[in-house]
C-alpha cells in the first residue's frame, strides 16, 4: 500500500501533492485537537502534554505553510494566464488591423 501511495504522489502534479498534503496535515491537526480535548485530556500530564500539543501545533503550521505556498502558486498561475490571454488578444488585434483591405501599407501622407 505504501508503494502505491508513493507512486501516485510522484506521478501527481505539484498542485495535487500540495493540496493533498495540506489536507492530510490539517486532518491530523484536527484529529489531535479533538482527541486532546476529549479522550486524552485527563491522561496527559507534564512533558507528555506539552509534546502532544507541540505536535498538534506542528501539523497546523505545516498545513498553513502549504496553504500559503498554494496561494502563491495560484497567483503565479493567474498572472501567467493573464499575460497569455493579453498576448493572444493583442496578437489577434494586430493581425486584423494589418490585414484590413484598402489601407495603405508603409508610408502615410500627412
Amino acid at each position: 500500500m505504501t508503494t502505491a501511495v508513493l507512486t501516485w504522489m510522484m506521478a501527481a502534479s505539484a498542485k495535487t501533492r500540495r493540496r493533498w498534503l495540506g489536507a492530510i496535515f490539517l486532518a491530523c491537526a484536527a484529529i489531535l485537537l479533538i482527541c486532546g480535548l476529549t479522550v486524552l485530556g485527563g491522561h496527559l500530564r507534564g512533558l507528555a502534554l506539552a509534546a502532544y500539543w507541540v505536535v498538534c501545533l506542528l501539523f497546523a503550521v505545516l498545513a498553513m505553510v502549504l496553504a500559503l505556498a498554494d496561494f502563491r502558486a495560484i497567483g503565479r498561475e493567474a498572472r501567467q494566464e493573464q499575460q497569455t490571454l493579453l498576448q493572444n488578444a493583442f496578437g489577434e488585434f494586430e493581425n486584423k488591423t494589418s490585414q484590413k483591405p484598402g489601407r495603405p501599407q508603409g508610408r502615410t501622407d500627412g
